[in-house]
Protein backbone atom coordinates (compact mmCIF):
# COMPACT_ATOMS: atom_id res chain seq x y z
CA UNK A 1 0.00 0.00 0.00
CA UNK A 2 2.87 2.38 0.82
CA UNK A 3 4.42 1.68 -2.58
CA UNK A 4 1.17 2.57 -4.35
CA UNK A 5 0.85 5.77 -2.29
CA UNK A 6 4.41 6.72 -3.24
CA UNK A 7 3.71 6.12 -6.93
CA UNK A 8 0.52 8.20 -6.79
CA UNK A 9 2.34 10.98 -4.93
CA UNK A 10 5.12 10.96 -7.52
CA UNK A 11 2.63 11.12 -10.39
CA UNK A 12 0.68 13.95 -8.76
CA UNK A 13 3.83 16.03 -8.25
CA UNK A 14 4.53 16.06 -11.98
CA UNK A 15 2.67 19.08 -13.29
CA UNK A 16 2.56 19.58 -17.03
CA UNK A 17 -0.15 22.15 -17.46
CA UNK A 18 -3.62 22.20 -15.97
CA UNK A 19 -5.29 21.98 -19.39
CA UNK A 20 -3.02 19.14 -20.50
CA UNK A 21 -3.34 17.34 -17.17
CA UNK A 22 -7.13 17.56 -17.44
CA UNK A 23 -6.99 16.11 -20.96
CA UNK A 24 -4.75 13.28 -19.77
CA UNK A 25 -6.95 12.50 -16.78
CA UNK A 26 -10.15 12.69 -18.85
CA UNK A 27 -8.79 10.19 -21.34
CA UNK A 28 -7.34 7.77 -18.81
CA UNK A 29 -10.02 7.91 -16.15
CA UNK A 30 -12.86 6.62 -18.30
CA UNK A 31 -14.03 3.35 -16.82
CA UNK A 32 -16.81 2.30 -19.11
CA UNK A 33 -17.23 -0.98 -20.88
CA UNK A 34 -16.70 0.59 -24.34
CA UNK A 35 -13.82 2.67 -25.68
CA UNK A 36 -13.45 4.40 -29.03
CA UNK A 37 -9.82 4.67 -30.11
CA UNK A 38 -9.10 6.18 -33.54
CA UNK A 39 -12.65 5.42 -34.64
CA UNK A 40 -12.43 1.78 -33.54
CA UNK A 41 -14.96 0.80 -30.88
CA UNK A 42 -13.68 -1.71 -28.35
CA UNK A 43 -15.95 -3.53 -25.93
CA UNK A 44 -14.13 -4.39 -22.68
CA UNK A 45 -16.81 -6.75 -21.40
CA UNK A 46 -15.40 -9.94 -22.84
CA UNK A 47 -11.71 -9.05 -22.64
CA UNK A 48 -9.25 -10.41 -20.14
CA UNK A 49 -7.50 -8.20 -17.59
CA UNK A 50 -4.34 -8.17 -19.70
CA UNK A 51 -6.27 -6.90 -22.72
CA UNK A 52 -7.98 -4.26 -20.61
CA UNK A 53 -4.62 -3.18 -19.20
CA UNK A 54 -3.19 -2.98 -22.73
CA UNK A 55 -6.09 -0.77 -23.82
CA UNK A 56 -5.62 1.44 -20.75
CA UNK A 57 -1.96 1.82 -21.70
CA UNK A 58 -2.90 2.68 -25.28
CA UNK A 59 -5.30 5.36 -24.06
CA UNK A 60 -2.66 6.76 -21.70
CA UNK A 61 -0.02 6.81 -24.47
CA UNK A 62 -2.44 8.47 -26.91
CA UNK A 63 -3.26 11.15 -24.34
CA UNK A 64 0.42 11.68 -23.54
CA UNK A 65 1.26 11.95 -27.26
CA UNK A 66 -1.42 14.61 -27.56
CA UNK A 67 0.12 16.50 -24.63
CA UNK A 68 3.60 16.23 -26.18
CA UNK A 69 2.24 17.47 -29.51
CA UNK A 70 0.77 20.54 -27.82
CA UNK A 71 4.00 21.22 -25.93
CA UNK A 72 6.00 20.90 -29.16
CA UNK A 73 3.75 23.40 -30.91
CA UNK A 74 4.08 25.81 -27.97
CA UNK A 75 7.86 25.42 -27.96
CA UNK A 76 8.11 26.15 -31.70
CA UNK A 77 5.98 29.28 -31.26
CA UNK A 78 8.13 30.44 -28.34
CA UNK A 79 11.33 29.84 -30.31
CA UNK A 80 9.96 31.77 -33.29
CA UNK A 81 9.05 34.67 -31.03
CA UNK A 82 12.44 34.56 -29.32
CA UNK A 83 14.47 34.59 -32.54
CA UNK A 84 12.30 36.97 -34.56
CA UNK A 85 11.38 39.50 -31.88
CA UNK A 86 13.98 39.29 -29.13
CA UNK A 87 17.06 38.46 -31.16
CA UNK A 88 16.22 40.40 -34.32
CA UNK A 89 13.57 43.12 -34.13
CA UNK A 90 14.45 44.55 -30.71
CA UNK A 91 18.16 44.68 -31.52
CA UNK A 92 17.46 46.32 -34.88
CA UNK A 93 15.11 48.82 -33.21
CA UNK A 94 17.65 49.77 -30.55
CA UNK A 95 20.40 50.21 -33.15
CA UNK A 96 18.18 52.38 -35.35
CA UNK A 97 17.09 54.49 -32.37
CA UNK A 98 20.65 55.10 -31.30
CA UNK A 99 21.90 55.77 -34.85
CA UNK A 100 19.71 58.83 -35.49
CA UNK A 101 18.86 61.86 -33.37
CA UNK A 102 15.26 62.67 -32.53
CA UNK A 103 15.46 65.93 -34.51
CA UNK A 104 16.53 64.02 -37.61
CA UNK A 105 13.76 61.45 -37.16
CA UNK A 106 11.21 64.25 -36.71
CA UNK A 107 12.46 65.90 -39.89
CA UNK A 108 12.04 62.66 -41.85
CA UNK A 109 8.54 62.06 -40.48
CA UNK A 110 7.32 65.59 -41.17
CA UNK A 111 4.99 66.03 -44.13
CA UNK A 112 6.51 67.80 -47.16
CA UNK A 113 5.65 71.49 -47.35
CA UNK A 114 3.93 71.27 -50.78
CA UNK A 115 1.65 68.47 -49.61
CA UNK A 116 0.84 70.36 -46.42
CA UNK A 117 -0.13 73.44 -48.49
CA UNK A 118 -2.36 71.38 -50.79
CA UNK A 119 -4.14 69.84 -47.80
CA UNK A 120 -4.72 73.29 -46.23
CA UNK A 121 -6.05 74.69 -49.53
CA UNK A 122 -8.42 71.70 -49.88
CA UNK A 123 -9.71 72.25 -46.34
CA UNK A 124 -10.37 75.93 -47.10
CA UNK A 125 -12.11 75.04 -50.38
CA UNK A 126 -14.33 72.45 -48.65
CA UNK A 127 -15.19 74.95 -45.93
CA UNK A 128 -16.16 77.63 -48.50
CA UNK A 129 -18.33 75.15 -50.42
CA UNK A 130 -20.10 74.01 -47.23
CA UNK A 131 -20.83 77.62 -46.30
CA UNK A 132 -22.14 78.32 -49.83
CA UNK A 133 -24.35 75.21 -49.67
CA UNK A 134 -25.70 76.23 -46.29
CA UNK A 135 -26.38 79.78 -47.52
CA UNK A 136 -28.14 78.41 -50.65
CA UNK A 137 -30.32 76.05 -48.63
CA UNK A 138 -31.39 78.70 -46.09
CA UNK A 139 -31.86 81.63 -48.43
Amino acid sequence: MQKIKEQVRRINTIKIDTRQEKFYLDNTAKHSSKFVINGLEIDLEGLSNEHQAAIDIQVAIAAYCHVVERRLIEQVAQLCYYWSITRCALILDSKLNSAFTSALLFEWMREPFDQQQKRENLKKSIDRMERALYAGQHA
